[in-house]
């Protein structure tokens, strides 16, 4: 058994699957009971294992907890990033790949909407989860400081890290109140002024509708 973090590491297909179970189920119990209401008995009942099971694969709640964030985030930026270099090779504008950015970050937040409301609450308790989202938030300011810096075309910021840390937090703003929250204007709209507002940020009015 190879263990990290509590976490312990599959090495066979079928020990995947049910590892993928249970991450699955308790995905989907912290967000609708939240993470507090919820047992590793009731997890590895609801992904139709047995709690002994669970404890093969996690130390216990806290540590799925963990591999549900982890897991989670390196899908959405998997989807935004990797999404986002595959248009550059295909000869898409930049317009269009940071148009299709802030949509996807936007949409992400859809994707399992209780679970982030469940973390935005545990990271202002938990140290844990605080200190996940810090790394997750260094690990997303670099990857928009790579987008940045990597634009076929002129850019009209200058200072790329501060520039990452304004956008990501911008997105993070309006994303939390289009989808989590209950906004004054819809969120098609919400999404349409945040893309212009960002194209005129970071490319200048030419690339302005």
């Amino acid at each position: 058994m190879t263990w990290i973090n509590g976490e312990f590491e599959a090495k066979q297909q079928r020990a995947d699957e049910k590892k993928k179970k249970i991450l699955d189920a308790a995905l989907e119990m912290f967000g609708n009971e939240g993470y507090y209401k919820t047992t590793a008995k009731e997890i590895a009942s609801r992904a139709g294992v047995a709690t002994g099971t669970f404890y093969r694969y996690f130390k216990d709640k806290k540590a799925v907890l963990m591999a549900v964030c982890h897991r989670t985030d390196d899908e959405i930026s998997r989807e935004i990033f990797q999404t986002a270099a595959e248009l550059r090779k295909a000869g898409v504008s930049e317009r269009k790949i940071l148009d299709n950015i802030l949509e996807s970050a936007v949409k992400a937040h859809h994707m399992q909407k209780g679970f982030h409301l469940e973390i935005l609450s545990l990271q202002m308790r938990d140290k844990d989860i605080m200190s996940w989202v810090d790394d997750r938030e260094r690990k997303v300011f670099q990857s928009i400081t790579d987008f940045l810096r990597s634009s076929h075309e002129p850019l009209k910021i200058t200072d790329l890290k501060a520039a990452a840390e304004i956008i990501s937090y911008t997105i993070e703003t309006i994303a939390h109140r289009a989808v989590l929250m209950t906004p004054y204007t819809d969120e098609k709209r919400l999404i349409g002024e945040l893309q212009e507002m960002m194209a005129r940020y970071i490319y200048g009015d030419r690339f302005a509708d």
